[in-house]
């Protein structure tokens, strides 16, 4: 927030993060309600998968799409003057709930070159 105050734009934003080093215990499931329900209560929404290796929002959510996390940080380094993560981001809506999706990346290897 101190860098959107600074540059004149009053902003409040939350970040909430599901973690475990536990796999299979529902993290995937809990965000996505949890993106669910806040978008439906009105709040836009930002889901960003960033279990790097076995990331699947995209798959609990019949969605594709090239567009990653990691292919935001490479574009972010390359070409920081134009980048916009508003291009890595997928649109989800179902039942009148939308909100925004930036995705894990699809290759392992990818993962190994992403530094979040």
């Amino acid at each position: 927030m101190a860098v959107a105050t600074q540059m004149g734009i009053e902003r409040s934003s939350v970040i909430i993060s599901v973690f475990s080093t536990t796999p299979g215990i529902g993290k995937t499931i809990i965000a996505i309600n949890l993106a669910a329900g806040l978008a439906h209560e009105g709040y836009k929404v930002c889901l960003a998968d960033l279990d790097l290796q076995f990331g699947d929002v995209l798959n609990y959510l019949k969605l594709t799409s090239t567009n990653t996390v990691a292919g935001a940080q490479r574009a972010m380094l390359d070409h920081p003057e134009t980048f916009n993560v508003r291009d890595y981001l997928i649109d989800y809506s179902n039942a009148g709930v939308k909100f925004s999706i930036l995705p894990a990346p699809l290759y392992v290897f990818d993962a190994y070159q992403t530094d979040v």
